[in-house]
Parts: C-alpha cells; sequence; structure tokens
C-alpha cells in the first residue's frame, strides 16, 4: 500500500535513480492514470464489511483505538479482515487526515481532490461530509470537483487542486507549482503536502479495488454532473537535485529526507515495515 507514497516521495524530493538521472529523461512510462477518463466504480463490496457481530476480541480494541464512533464505518470494517494492516496503516492515515501541519481548509481541499481524481467515492463521502460541518458549502465542493480552473479560487487554492492533479497523473509536480506552494509553506508544510495526496491516492485504489461503498449516514456524493477532466501540465523531466536535502548518515535517500519530518518519520514507517516485512504474502 505504500509503494506509491515511496514513489512519489522520491520523484519530488530527490534525484531518481537510474539513467533517466543521468539524461534528465524519464524511463518508459504506461499512460498516465486517467488518461482516458475515470475508471468504473463498483456498485457493491468485493470484499464486504466484517459485520461487528464477528468481530474479535482485537479487532474491537483495534475500533476502540482508531475508529471514530466506535465502529469506523465500512471502509474501516472491511480493514478488519487484514487487522494486523489495520493496525500499522492508521496512525498516518489518521496524521494525513486530521493531525498534518497543514491548515485544515488546505487538507480538506487536498484529500477532496484526490478523491475526485480517483473517483474514489468512500472518500469523497466521507470527507465531503466533514468540510461541510467545517463550514464549507455546496458551491465549494462542486468547485472542487471542477478544479483549479474553476472560478472563485484564490491564486494558492487554485494550485493546491493544481499539484493534486500534477501529482496523480504524472507522480510529479512542476517546479512553477512547486515554487507557488512553497511561496506559504515551509518545508514540514511541503512534505505534509505530497504525503496526503500520496496517502489517499494509495487509499484510494485499496478502496476502488475493494468496492468499499460510502457509508448510509454520509450524506455527500461524488458531484455526477460535472465532467471528468484531468489536464495537468506535461512532466518536466527527473529532477538533478534534491528538492529537500537528506539528513546526513546511513541509510536510503528517501528514509534520510523524511527523518527532516519528525511526525511523519514517526507514523509513516509503521507502514513501510508491514509492506516489506510483516505481510503474509510470501516474499
Amino acid at each position: 500500500m505504500v509503494n506509491y507514497c515511496c514513489a512519489a516521495l522520491a520523484l519530488l524530493f530527490f534525484l531518481p535513480a537510474g539513467a533517466g538521472a543521468q539524461t534528465g529523461e524519464w524511463p518508459a512510462l504506461p499512460d498516465p492514470p486517467a488518461a482516458e477518463g475515470p475508471g468504473i466504480r463498483l456498485s457493491g463490496p468485493r470484499v464486504p464489511p466484517l459485520p461487528e457481530s464477528e468481530w474479535t476480541a482485537a479487532q474491537r480494541a483495534l475500533a476502540e483505538t482508531y475508529a471514530r464512533n466506535g465502529d469506523g464505518g465500512n471502509a474501516f470494517a472491511t480493514m478488519l479482515h487484514a487487522p494486523e494492516l489495520a493496525d500499522v496503516v492508521h496512525p498516518f492515515l489518521d496524521y494525513t487526515a486530521r493531525r498534518s501541519t497543514l491548515p485544515d481548509r488546505h487538507r480538506k481541499l487536498l484529500i477532496l481532490r484526490t478523491a475526485w481524481v480517483a473517483q474514489n467515492a468512500y472518500l469523497w463521502a466521507d470527507h465531503a461530509s466533514d468540510a461541510v460541518s467545517a463550514g464549507f458549502t455546496a458551491a465549494e465542493l462542486r468547485r472542487i470537483a471542477e478544479g483549479p480552473e474553476a472560478d472563485g479560487w484564490t491564486a494558492f487554492e487554485s494550485a493546491l487542486l493544481g499539484f493534486v492533479d500534477e501529482l496523480y497523473r504524472n507522480s510529479s509536480v512542476t517546479d512553477a507549482t512547486w515554487a507557488a506552494l512553497a511561496a506559504e509553506y515551509d518545508e514540514l508544510n511541503m512534505v505534509d503536502a505530497v504525503v496526503t495526496v500520496a496517502e489517499f491516492t494509495t487509499f484510494s485504489m485499496l478502496y476502488n479495488a475493494l468496492g468499499v461503498q460510502p457509508d448510509a449516514g454520509a450524506a455527500e456524493r461524488l458531484p455526477a454532473d460535472v465532467p471528468y477532466r484531468l489536464e495537468p501540465p506535461q512532466r518536466e523531466p527527473p529532477l538533478t537535485r534534491p528538492r529537500i536535502e537528506p539528513i546526513d548518515g546511513p541509510g536510503l535517500s528517501v528514509t534520510r529526507t523524511i527523518r527532516r519530518h519528525p511526525q511523519v518519520a514517526e507514523t509513516w514507517g509503521g507502514n513501510t515495515e508491514y509492506v516489506n516485512r510483516r505481510s503474509p504474502r510470501p516474499p
């Protein structure tokens, strides 16, 4: 689940490995996500939520730790089919959703635009409902779907939405977009912006594949009458120097870069540990 985050961080923060980094050219890549429009959303779950009546004591303990209102909705109940995975991914998911250094409005813009470009009905319903409670209007939610060129955004908010489009489509961000965000954001904010989009892209992929459906109590739904449009600038050549310098010492550059942000380093590590070492799948 977290390899997308690793790739996004590698492409955005420091020199990519391999010949492309030497020549300033990208290696051969498939068509980008949503190159021909959004895919088809499932109307029912492939993996149904685990009924609360079937939860073990360990699963109930996870719900008490991580689930809002004690149940966590369809997504959490689906994740309980793999309780060890649920245990390691939720701290970082909670960090990006609620506790990062970003202003709450900016965080919601990034999450909702990511849910829209990935066409994830669950994440849109969940976080749009939160956004309405936080003061977002119906018109603003619609504008998020319409994208960075819609009337009504400030220049910075438009740059945030464009940042999502570039990262989702290109797995990279242009120098101009990076500079637009860095004009108001410090280094920690920049890391948080990247990992928020990367994390919610990852969960969009997961929930779309599993067919996680919106919770019955979430009133908001993906706008059905907004055309799907994703037109970021062309991908620029790979970086030849880091945007954020890794700290000195042994280890991978991506790990040493993340250590510049202690909160991210603390919560992100469990995800990579599961994928690389603790997953029950054969290595």
